[in-house]
């Protein structure tokens, strides 16, 4: 199978004094999904069922070479990059044949996007997308898009949404996805280029890959709001987690089984916050009642450590656990010795939480539940600027 089986019409000649027909935007859009897919969907049928083969060959050159053989001279904004996904069905079934369909779909609205983002940096701009689905379903939405400066999608069905977002080594800011319903969530975001920040708030998946892989995503953070209709507990939590040098914070509901009978039981919320410094791992746990509008007050559980990895595991040099504010010691933890009543482990604990804000953190966290996309934006950022001002104050003197 060679390279060039993919893309030999996209670097074929166009036919001198052919005129299109004046068409809207969006149908010259439709025209030229077409095109992209004549020339691309045919690498998957080489690849047989091996589709991981056939994005590694494509993905490399194939938004560069649609541009410069169908795009050059077409103009569209990111109004037009909404309609069109509002208005195409891109539904994976289980064959084969489906899913190299959709996929190759899912790689024709990626080089929409990528097109839009680099003319909006050629320009010095910053492109801001925002795409509200009106719960129609575009499987592998986004599909190893390059960048994206400010992107937000709410309310669409998509297997594998986002797969791979940020493969190229152009950077992007801002991910959101809220609202969004489908049977796996994509994998690997911030592949190869950072993003700044992810936010996923609210979101219904039965499955998920790992959403940071690592890449040079060393400076991201990620933000996970609410599981719903799926295993919630700390393991599966993990997953978006991202490496162990992104900032996280994970919010969900306990799930617990009731007593009596099979119901389940949402009227505990847990949240978690990481701070990845260069030597030591700072993290905090909390769990509060499911209230309206929850606050600080409505918190029983608080944790915070801060330690370092081991040969022998890991080390805690401050550590402080605290149930309805009564100090619950950690006999695993030496440094426990220096406490002597509730009163000194809830100063420490207090020292802690301001020195590293997250009281600041959990008000912004608290305040997103419910809220609108551009709400969940803005306490999302505030959130970042502290992550960023007490990570640099703090590395300064890490040792």
């Amino acid at each position: 199978m060679k390279q060039d089986l993919s893309l030999k019409k996209l670097n074929g000649i166009r036919p001198k004094g052919v005129k299109p027909k004046p068409n809207s935007t969006l149908e010259r859009i439709f025209e030229l999904e077409k095109k992209f897919f004549d020339d691309v969907r045919p690498e998957y049928d080489s690849a047989g069922d091996n589709h991981t083969l056939a994005d590694m060959i494509l993905v490399p050159d194939v938004f560069d070479a649609f541009e410069k053989n169908h795009a050059s001279n077409f103009e569209f904004e990111p109004r037009h990059l909404e309609e069109y996904v509002c208005g195409r069905q891109n539904i994976a079934e289980t064959t084969i044949k489906s899913i190299a369909d959709a996929k190759t779909i899912g790689l024709f609205s990626a080089a929409l996007l990528s097109l839009l983002d680099k003319r909006s940096k050629e320009l010095g701009k910053n492109l801001r997308v925002e795409i509200n689905g009106g719960k129609n379903q575009f499987d592998y939405l986004f599909n190893y898009v390059r960048s994206a400066h400010t992107l937000i999608i709410e309310n669409i069905k998509s297997n594998y949404i986002c797969n791979h977002f940020g493969h190229s080594k152009s950077e992007s800011d801002f991910l959101l996805v809220k609202d969004c319903r489908g049977d796996v969530f994509g994998a690997s975001l911030a592949w190869n280029a950072p993003i700044s920040l992810i936010v996923l708030a609210n979101n219904c998946f039965k499955e998920a890959h790992r959403v940071i892989d690592g890449g040079t995503s060393n400076l991201c953070s990620v933000i996970y709001l609410g599981f719903e209709n799926q295993t919630t507990d700390s393991l599966s939590a993990t997953r978006f987690r991202g490496t162990h040098n992104t900032f996280c914070i994970l919010q969900f509901p306990l799930v617990e089984k009731s007593e009596n009978d099979d119901s389940i039981n949402y009227e505990i919320s847990r949240l978690e916050v990481r701070y990845p410094m260069k030597y030591n791992r700072v993290n905090g746990k909390w769990k509060y009642n499911n209230v309206p509008e929850p606050t600080l007050q409505d918190i029983f559980y608080k944790e915070i450590s801060e330690g370092s990895g081991t040969s022998n595991g890991f080390f805690n040099k401050r550590k402080i656990t605290l149930e309805n504010n009564v100090w619950c010691p950690d006999n695993f933890d030496a440094w426990t010795k220096y406490f002597a009543d509730d009163k000194k482990a809830l100063k420490l604990y207090n020292n802690l939480l301001k020195e590293f804000r997250f009281d600041e953190i959990i008000n912004l966290t608290l305040k997103m539940n419910g809220k609108s996309a551009k709400e969940i934006e803005y306490y999302s950022k505030k959130i970042n600027e502290i992550k960023t001002e007490v990570m640099e104050n703090y590395i300064k003197n890490e040792k």
